[in-house]
């Protein structure tokens, strides 16, 4: 039986970090979202308090749809999600043990449930790409790169970015690869978050236009945007989907090491469980809190 918790908004930054850091990795994009840039988007629920707090809920709204990450365990994160008011429409990340839960709340049979691998690079693991097309030369992109960027992306596939906005070239690091003579990219490789306040980068956004594939373009690429990041100090993260075999070879043959598997996807809300009466052997369900 779940032990209840009193679930809490908080705003308290220190108290969130020190959550987020009992698995830096896999909630580095949460890390990230404390920038105040993102912050402002943001709402944090805690189920109990301090050290002996046992759930995380983040509801990110910088995005649609709406980004629901959990954190914890899986039974008091429940009591977060029965205890909060939910979105419709939900991007959902979660350790894979809290897929159970949110089906309780989300039906995700429209949008599969896409299993992803979290991945990361230590500084002394990394193994930066030395060769690529000839002919190609590598270079930085700004935010005057972003209609070639989004050009490309338009040539689709099941492993496009699909959470690309125009800010993270401006805010982040993009690299790419252009055809000779031309305007066109046929590369691109770049981050999804860079949060310097806090020591994270995740990378992302890689793409090649599919008639380029199989030349390394990728691979140097993603090792650029690498090796940027790990200059600055930050621990560095990716996602991948596990059907994408090609793109984790790649990552894998730069340094990067699988750090834990989690799911994401897209559910819309179907129920919202009744809260419990109170009875002598049953307490009621502790109301929401908002922080002090």
């Amino acid at each position: 039986m779940s032990r209840s918790e009193a679930v809490r908004l908080t705003t308290d930054k220190r108290e969130i970090h020190a959550f987020l850091q009992r698995d830096p990795v896999y909630a580095a994009y949460a890390i990230g979202d404390l920038e105040p840039e993102m912050f402002a988007d943001c709402t944090w629920y805690l189920a109990g308090h301090g050290d002996a707090a046992r759930a995380l809920v983040l509801v990110y709204r910088g995005l649609a749809p709406t980004v629901l990450l959990t954190m914890g365990d899986p039974e008091a994160a429940a009591d977060v999600l029965a205890a909060i008011p939910l979105p419709d429409r939900a991007y959902m990340v979660a350790q894979c043990e809290h897929l159970p839960v949110f089906e309780k709340f989300y039906d995700f049979s429209v949008d599969r449930v896409r299993p992803m691998i979290r991945m990361t690079v230590a500084p002394d693991a990394f193994r930066p790409a030395r060769t690529a097309a000839k002919d190609h030369e590598l270079r930085r992109l700004g935010s005057a790169d972003v209609p070639a960027i989004e050009a490309l992306y338009s040539h689709g596939g099941p492993h496009a970015p699909d959470a690309f906005h125009p800010r993270q070239v401006r805010d982040g690091v993009f690299f790419g690869v252009g055809a000779p003579e031309s305007d066109q990219l046929l590369a691109v490789a770049g981050t999804h978050l860079i949060a310097p306040n806090w020591g994270v980068g995740a990378v992302g956004n890689i793409y090649t236009h599919p008639a380029w594939r199989g030349r390394g373009l990728a691979t140097l690429l993603t090792g650029a945007v690498t090796a940027d990041l790990l200059q600055r100090g930050l621990l560095v993260v990716l996602n991948v989907d596990q059907a994408n075999a090609a793109a984790i070879h790649i990552y894998e043959s730069l340094g990067y090491r699988t750090h834990c598997p989690y799911v994401e996807g897209i559910g819309r809300v179907v129920s919202f469980p009744r809260r419990r009466e109170s009875t002598p052997d049953r307490p009621g369900f502790p109301l929401l809190q908002r922080e002090t």
